[in-house]
């Protein structure tokens, strides 16, 4: 196309334009108005692209939100479009693609009555999306609704999580989330029974509970286990303990209330995946601790770590990830790299080989790819590729998660067709 030409028309006031420059084959990623720009004339302001009414969330102040706006849950998928609605695709079984029937779908389906979402994320059989106001829903498995009713799956998204106000950033776990707010607080909700709601009680509970943390900065969930860096860069984490998740502790068990793990102040966002965790410093060192039986501590061993170890040529992060029992860190340029499980090419590099140090996610051709975010689920991962936009898909396809026809394992990033 010719350079100057319009190549995407703005499709809200909060949405730019975008013009072909004429050396690139294809039209430059999305970019959206300055959030907090008025937009409407009734107080609205712009949010990552959409007009929303100002709130005590992401659009009051969009510098503290956290979030992805693709993801990689258990089985299913999904990605927040420009203009705040979402697509889901995959395992459907729950009602996890919120749309209105326990379906699988392997091509992106809108979710229909939701709009001005910034992030999502997914457990096993659950969606939860965080609008732009700050509230937060859910759908999907009965025990992560936050609703306090668990008598039945939810096949969309229906009211906002009960109690839930000014939330700029959600994590999801196998079987329970959590919300972080903008003064710092966490709550929590769903299975229990190993701590990971970190009330002191080791119970379910299906509407969120606070969390003894203050001053939370990056919140994560993974399987039985939750964790939050707080304050100037100290770590607390609280549930699940038997694969080391709270080094130099001496013990390996549950924690029903959060408690601080020694030898990190300096973090700056956490990931957590089954069994293990990974963090980024803030000299952009990632650096990983728990399981370690495929090599996802990305240190170049297999077996137990007993301590936070340092990932292997993981400097100048900019991101960190973790998925089932994997992790991905973007680098300062974009690139992604992976380490760990990889039986059905969930670390992007065209190969079925488990990898105990970081290996770059690739094209078909074997080049490097460049994203803006990656979500890991439990056997794949999606992200957005930097400079178009893409949608990219790769790893387990058993139920279509990386909208491609089933069953299969896809051994390269994949576009998703939106």
């Amino acid at each position: 196309m010719q350079a100057g030409a319009v190549c995407r028309a703005a499709v809200s006031e909060c949405d730019r334009e975008e013009v072909c420059d004429g050396t690139e084959l294809s039209c430059p990623a999305d970019t959206f108005a300055e959030s907090g720009m008025a937009c409407g004339p009734d107080g609205e302001v712009c949010a990552d692209g959409q007009c929303v009414p100002p709130g005590d969330g992401c659009a009051a102040d969009p510098s503290g939100c956290r979030g992805s706006r693709v993801m990689a849950g258990g089985l299913h998928s999904g990605v927040v479009q420009s203009d705040g609605t979402l697509r889901m695709w995959g395992n459907g079984r729950a009602g996890q693609l919120g749309i209105g029937a326990t379906l699988d779908w392997s091509g992106p389906v809108q979710v229909p009555g939701l709009d001005s979402v910034v992030s999502l994320v997914g457990g096993a059989s659950y969606t939860c999306a965080l609008r732009a106001q700050g509230d937060v829903l859910c759908w999907g498995w009965r025990g992560v609704l936050g609703y306090g009713d668990g008598s039945a799956d939810a096949l969309g998204p229906a009211a906002p999580v009960p109690g839930l106000e000014g939330v700029v950033e959600l994590a999801g776990g196998w079987s329970h989330a959590c919300a972080r707010t903008q003064g710092g607080e966490v709550w929590c909700w769903g299975r229990g029974d190993s701590g990971e709601l970190g009330d002191g009680l080791a119970t379910d509970s299906p509407v969120p509970v606070q969390v003894s943390v203050t001053d939370a900065r990056s919140l994560t969930a993974g399987s039985g286990f939750s964790c939050a860096v707080v304050g100037d860069g100290a770590v607390d984490c609280w549930g699940r303990g038997f694969s080391g998740q709270f080094p130099g502790s001496g013990s390996m068990a549950d924690r029903a209330e959060p408690e601080r793990v020694s030898g990190i102040t300096d973090a700056v966002e956490i990931a957590a995946g089954d069994s293990h965790i990974c963090a980024l410093r803030a000299s952009g060192q990632a650096v990983c601790w728990g399981a370690n039986t495929v090599g996802q501590l990305g240190d170049g061993s297999e077996g137990s770590s007993g301590g936070i170890t340092r990932v292997i040529d993981a400097q100048g992060a900019s991101a960190i990830r973790a998925g089932g029992s994997f992790s991905c860190a973007i680098l300062a340029e974009g690139e992604a790299i992976c380490w760990g499980h990889n039986a059905v090419g969930q670390l992007g590099g065209g190969t079925r080989s488990t990898a105990a140090t970081p290996t770059s996610v690739v094209d078909a051709d074997g080049v490097p790819l460049r994203f803006e975010d990656v979500s890991l689920g439990e056997h794949h991962a999606c992200g957005r590729e930097r400079g178009t936009g893409r949608v990219l898909c790769w790893g387990d396809n058993s139920m279509a998660q990386v909208s491609q026809p089933p069953p299969g394992a896809v051994l390269v990033p994949t576009p998703v067709e939106l």
